[in-house]
């Protein structure tokens, strides 16, 4: 009976920081994903100077989410699936950079890191244009027709989704 009260509870809660603050968690989430993508081929910086560069973009993001919230919901969403899809795709093909790596002494299939990033420059920026169209078509998409299609299947434009609310 105590958990399903505080279930309910943190149910509730957890709404109230939601509808407060989900487009600037998203936007965080985007800042720092856009900032992993652009850093992971540069090997002179160590993973810890990356990682504090990631969250202060994270932060800044965040910012900026809670003041313009209006297409966040949106194009963050795409933002957020165009990295994703482009780090999957990176895992399976090959030549997509560490994210986190510094390059020292790391070895992929026998060669060092530097000899690997150096024949992969085509390649992330192969990646990279992708992220750059797909977030764009992701972005489109929602913003042209899934909210639109929300108010016409529910009937109520309080949809969290539909950026004419926000």
């Amino acid at each position: 009976m105590l958990s399903c009260i505080v279930s309910a509870a943190l149910a509730y809660y957890s709404l109230g920081f939601a509808n407060k603050y989900a487009s600037s968690l998203l936007a965080a989430w985007c800042g720092g994903a856009l900032v992993a993508l652009l850093l992971s081929p540069i090997t002179a910086l160590d993973g810890k100077i990356k990682m504090c560069l990631i969250i202060i973009a994270a932060i800044a993001a965040f910012y900026f989410g809670k003041k313009v919230n209006k297409q966040i919901k949106s194009i963050g969403t795409a933002i957020i699936g165009s990295f994703f899809m482009m780090h999957g795709l990176g895992q399976y093909l090959g030549g997509f950079p560490p994210i986190m790596g510094s390059g020292v002494d790391l070895e992929i299939n026998g060669k060092t890191y530097d000899d690997v990033t150096n024949n992969l420059s085509a390649a992330y920026i192969l990646y990279l244009l992708g992220f750059i169209f797909f977030s764009g078509l992701g972005s489109y998409i929602q913003m042209k027709f899934v909210a639109h299609d929300d108010f016409e299947l529910f009937g109520h434009s309080d949809d969290m989704m539909n950026p004419k609310d926000s």
